[in-house]
């Protein structure tokens, strides 16, 4: 028996290690067993344990049980046995991850399956299995088995039981790119073609795209068609040329027919695991923060970033500080993976944590491909689960989440303390010096730790840039860092020193240039929106005049002078809450609010002006003011007027965007900027553009996917702006998914992208009169990865010099670093001492003055009135809480006081199915919503939405947050039958 036959059995049995959850996933019926017990893999006992397991238990269980018992099994040529087993039955992507070495790519191993996983609850509505099923089996996509279950599903409980079992069975026979091939096929076969389009777009015209046997692999360039028919000669040239070339992962590289010669052997005794795997690669792609080929289960880092590892290695609080690109990610993935390595199983508890939903969704899939031999729970805020992080403390080694999450199961008394973590994570950990979610965090932290609890996790923050606040020299920039160590409870910051010379290979700087925007000689749109802000202004003194209320008036005399700006923009917002505060006349209440409101959009609207054409500024207008138009019925003589002159702002524009003079010329500047950029990078180039606000965002998008030859997207944040509705996590999955794909290569973005998404072939970057402080500099460095990536500023001549001062506070920043590492000990300490008292003193302070005045504010039992007329509501007696969140009235009364309509986005949340907005009856204040939860009405309100008024002293309140107002009453879901009894009544 030849000896270099052991490491080929040993490497099977690590390609089964390693594949593992695919290869369970993929077992999923008991007729795999059947084929291994008649060739007597397993005795007739072990067959028939293994049988109950399948019937009484889940399918994974049962795949886990027959792997372990093969594993356990004495059986001579058992290998052989397996591999015949799979092919017998049809199991031809199983046996591929055993016998291949290219297996794919991990998107396209994962694309089909999330993209039935996110269209999914539409696919279950509309198909109907007997109507594709015969095209998948004829194509060998699903067994005659599975077939007939799927039909036996159908006819004994219903249709869509039946489309459930077929979407999950389809996804086990064939390789990942040939099974979700045969299932277009099936849809644009069967008259499925809007399902078909939902998944893919591009499927219809261009099918051949996406069939596995071309040699290439992504569905499309992001290169728009130039023909109508598919079959032009030209357009099927671009659709092949636009097929990016694979990239397949290596695994345990040996030829497949070198596997084969050892299977009719008996399996030789195990060998070593180095001696049996091959890594392909020694070090992380330098142009990539995360390298999506990487299948090695070994974490192998460069020299600097074991380095950068060391302290928190040895258990010390730290923060580690390197340039965006240069893998911190695989650096927090190593000290994750000695942490949980040096404890008994179950025993550490790692939280890993990032601001936004995406970037902790995309941390989370990371720690699940990369550790999967620890249990990894990503927890999505607005989910139930959200609200009850106990749950899965347990079962889980490593818990992924936005910060909130754990402040508000700290707060509502779930999680008891923080001691019942080990280690906590903290990625864009420069955001701790603040009132945000991590600010909240640390602080609990501290006081902790001044409370003498025993067992405090390790901290380790991760982040590109500490920054210096408002530091304008180097004691006030170290003094600033300090500050940020302390509410970390940080002594040490862990930056490349030794291996610097490694270090500074994989820092890409990319190219940087700044145009000046052209100063427009006509700007008939900026005046048109000044003369109707002094409209708007001179009937806002009438009102706040006939009050003579001196709050107001004193607000009301410090106008900023110059318009469109962000102090004029603070200033409507100020206006309107003082108005809240202290005016009590309800009409006159309503009206100034109004007046704040359209002020607000009209100085907004300088923006849009300022970047794009007079259409998209109308547009803009046109959306934010729909709700004002959809309640005009209900308009007071003052709210009539105030609407008129918008309509004949409007009209004004209309007229003057028909005038070639008034066009913008900046909008022509970034289209042939990026026409340049992409012809000099070539076309598979990425780019990603940067702007302030929401509305420039999405009206750019649609204008440079319009004008020029690269398709375009936008990406924003979650949370809703006035009337734009935020974008839900997956769709802002989904557009990065599809921007790394190609399938579009230009995003534009608001501050969203900015922080740690990885983005690894983006090579343009441009910022569109945007700029934030020197810690967003430095962030969208990063944001261009390759060796060839240049970044642009276009902006007018104030953004250009905020540029230049936050390139010298970068500067300021790196030198205040190297100060603080080399402060003495002593004094370090006795600062981070001192500062961290401070904390906890306010900590202190503003837990007891919130306390108190919630108390105070309960036992008074205010009343609820809408924010914009002052109609009364409810009290707060008559309010209740569910899941911690979700604000609700009780009283029978209520549903007569609120109009309704169906929501445009209704979706299921914390339990509860959201169907309907409520608004006022009286003047069409947006309350809330009304959900559905075990078969009432619930009418959830918004803060937004309503005023506190104490009736005692005649004193009304505006809380911004649920937590600052009065206490209500919690209660469960299963209280909500009593609680709403009286609709039972009503039925």
């Amino acid at each position: 028996m030849s000896a270099d036959i052991y490491p080929k059995v040993s490497l099977l049995e690590e390609r089964l290690k390693f594949w593992r959850i695919e290869i369970v996933r993929c077992l999923d019926k008991p007729t795999f067993l059947s084929q291994l017990a008649a060739k007597d893999v397993f005795n007739e006992d072990e067959k028939s344990r293994l049988y109950d397991i399948y019937q009484n238990r889940t399918a994974t269980e049962a795949g886990e049980a027959v792997l372990d018992s093969f594993g356990r099994s004495s059986a001579p040529n058992k290998w052989m046995s397996f591999l015949n087993a799979l092919e017998q039955e049809e199991l031809v992507y199983v046996k591929s991850l055993l016998e291949e070495d290219n297996v794919g790519s991990e998107k396209d191993r994962l694309r089909g399956r999330k993209l039935i996983r996110l269209f999914g609850p539409e696919l279950e509505k509309t198909i109907n299995p007997i109507d594709i099923i015969s095209s998948l089996v004829s194509k060998k996509a699903i067994t005659e088995v599975d077939r007939d279950e799927v039909l036996n599903l159908c006819h004994t409980k219903s249709r869509l039981y039946g489309i459930m079992c077929l979407l999950r069975r389809m996804q086990s026979q064939l390789r990942p790119r040939e099974w979700y091939y045969e299932f277009l096929r099936a849809l644009r076969d069967n008259d499925y073609t809007s399902e078909c389009e939902l998944l893919e777009p591009d499927f219809l015209e261009c099918p051949h795209m996406f069939d596995p046997e071309n040699v290439c692999e992504t569905p499309t360039d992001g290169v728009k068609e130039q023909q109508t028919a598919c079959g032009a000669s030209e357009k099927r040239s671009q659709c092949d040329q636009s097929l990016e070339g694979t990239d397949k992962a290596k695994v345990f590289s040996s030829s497949s027919t070198d596997c084969k010669k050892a299977l009719s052997l008996k399996d030789p005794d195990p060998v070593h695991e180095d001696d049996a795997v091959q890594s392909d690669e020694d070090e992380l792609d330098s142009d990539s923060e995360y390298k999506d080929d990487f299948q090695n289960p070994k974490l192998c880092l460069r020299d600097y970033q074991y380095e950068l590892a060391e302290r928190a290695i040895k258990g010390e609080n730290t923060i580690i500080s390197a340039e965006t690109g240069t893998g911190k990610t695989w650096v927090a993935l190593h000290i994750v993976s000695e942490h949980l390595n040096k404890g008994t199983k179950g025993a550490r508890k790692v939280v890993v944590m990032a601001r936004t939903g995406i970037l902790i969704r995309q941390q989370a899939d990371r720690f699940k491909q990369i550790l999967p031999n620890y249990n990894t729970k990503f927890i999505s805020g607005g989910e139930d689960e959200s609200t009850m992080l106990h749950v899965f403390v347990k079962d889980a080694d490593i818990l992924c989440f936005t910060p909130k999450i754990l402040v508000n199961n700290l707060e509502n008394g779930n999680i008891p303390s923080l001691a019942v973590f080990s280690l906590l994570i903290f990625d864009e950990c420069h955001h701790t010096k603040g009132s945000g979610a991590y600010g909240e965090l640390a602080r609990l932290y501290l006081t902790e730790k001044f409370d003498r609890v025993a067992g405090l996790p390790q901290i380790v923050g991760l982040t590109a840039s500490i920054g210096v606040g408002n530091a304008k020299n180097e004691e006030d920039a170290v003094e600033y860092i300090t500050k940020v160590c302390a509410t970390l409870d940080v002594k040490r910051l862990s930056t490349v020193e030794r291996c610097r010379t490694s270090f500074e290979k994989h820092v890409n700087t990319p190219k940087e240039d700044t145009i000046k925007m052209t100063v427009r000689v006509k700007d008939p749109c900026r005046n048109v929106l000044i003369q109707n802000m002094i409209k708007t202004e001179d009937i806002l003194n009438d009102i706040c005049f006939s009050v003579c209320e001196p709050d107001i008036i004193d607000v009301l005399d410090k106008r900023p002078r110059e318009r469109g700006t962000i102090a004029y923009y603070g200033w409507t917002i100020q206006i309107d809450k003082t108005a809240k505060r202290f005016v009590h006349d309800p009409e006159s209440l309503r009206n100034i609010t109004t007046c704040a409101t359209y002020l607000n959009v009209y100085c907004s609207a300088f923006e849009v002006n300022t970047l794009l054409q007079i259409r998209d500024v109308m547009k803009y207008l046109a959306n934010e003011t729909k709700e004002e138009a959809e309640r005009r019925s209900k308009f007071t003589d003052q709210e009539k007027e105030l609407f008129e002159n918008f309509k004949e702002l409007q009209k004004d524009l209309t007229k003057k965007s028909r005038d070639v003079d008034a066009a913008n010329p900046n909008v022509e500047i970034i289209c042939d900027q990026l026409t340049k950029m992409f012809q000099e990078k070539g076309p598979e180039s990425r780019a990603m553009v940067f702007v302030k606000a929401r509305a420039t965002c999405l009206a750019l998008g649609d204008l440079l996917d319009k004008r020029l030859v690269y398709k375009a997207r936008c990406l924003y944040g979650q949370k809703k702006i006035g009337s734009m509705n935020g974008m839900s996590q997956e769709e802002q999955t989904e557009v990065l998914e599809r921007f790394k794909e190609g399938r579009f290569k230009i995003i534009v973005c608001t501050s969203v992208a900015i922080e740690g998404i990885d983005v690894p072939d983006c090579n343009i970057v441009i910022n569109y009169n945007y700029s934030g402080d020197e810690i967003t500099k430095i962030q969208m460095r990063g944001r261009s990865r390759t060796h060839d990536a240049s970044t642009v500023t276009l902006g007018n001549e104030k953004l250009v010099e905020k540029d230049m001062v936050n390139v010298y506070k970068a500067n300021l920043m790196y030198k205040a670093m190297d100060t603080f590492k080399k402060m003495d000990a002593h004094e370090l300490e006795h600062k981070l001492y001192l500062y961290q008292k401070e904390e906890v003193r306010k900590q202190i302070n503003k837990t007891d003055l919130l306390e108190a005045m919630r108390n105070r504010q309960s036992s008074d039992d205010m009343e609820i009135l809408c924010v914009k007329c002052m109609k009364y509501i409810c009290h707060v007696s008559s309010m209740r809480v569910l899941s911690g969140s979700q604000h609700f009235v009780i009283t029978e009364e209520f549903p007569e006081k609120a109009d309704r309509k169906p929501h445009k986005r209704p979706e299921r949340y914390f339990g509860l199915d959201k169907k309907e907005k409520m608004s006022c009856k009286r003047c069409g204040q947006d309350w809330g919503i009304v959900a559905q939860g075990l078969g009432y009405d619930i009418f959830v309100f918004k803060i937004g939405g309503i005023l506190f008024r104490q009736e005692d002293i005649d004193k009304i309140q505006d809380f911004q947050k649920w937590g600052l107002a009065p206490k209500m009453i919690d209660c469960t879901l299963d209280e909500i039958p009593k609680l709403l009894a009286y609709q039972n009544r009503q039925k």
